[in-house]
């Protein structure tokens, strides 16, 4: 799941693949409230948030990183666009062993895998994602 607390939206998927947005201030759970988002057709493994462009990124089993830019719209129709690739081993990706973060105010999308560090700058207008490693404090 991911969380934009400045709009009180949560995002989550289940284990069939289906993504949810749910307005977080009311306290019960109204269809106004769920929405039902596009089905990705891969396994997702994570979700990210970016509140300033309101963007969700999806990092996917195969590695792909899917970025859905309708989704904070009330009826959510577009199914998300493959912006890039992973950077680390597509065949070692699992749920627990990788993790994704916005930076929305410096613009910064982050992938930790492998025990390594990537940075993109987000893809603004159409751009693709180009990871950079970034090198720990003892090297």
């Amino acid at each position: 799941f991911a969380v934009d607390a400045r709009q009180q939206l949560l995002f989550s998927v289940d284990h069939l693949g289906s993504l949810t947005r749910l307005n977080l201030t009311t306290a019960r759970s109204e269809s106004d409230d769920s929405i039902e988002l596009p089905r990705v057709r891969q396994k997702v493994l994570k979700l990210a948030v970016d509140w300033v462009a309101q963007h969700v990124y999806i990092l996917t089993k195969p590695g792909d990183i899917l970025l859905a830019s309708d989704w904070y719209s009330k009826v959510a129709a577009e199914e998300p666009k493959k912006i890039g690739d992973s950077p680390g081993s597509r065949d070692r990706l699992r749920a627990g062993q990788v993790q994704m973060q916005v930076d929305p105010v410096n613009g910064y999308l982050f992938l930790l895998q492998d025990g390594n560090l990537y940075r993109s700058d987000l893809p603004r207008g159409g751009l693709q994602l180009n990871w950079t490693r970034v090198p720990a404090a003892s090297e």
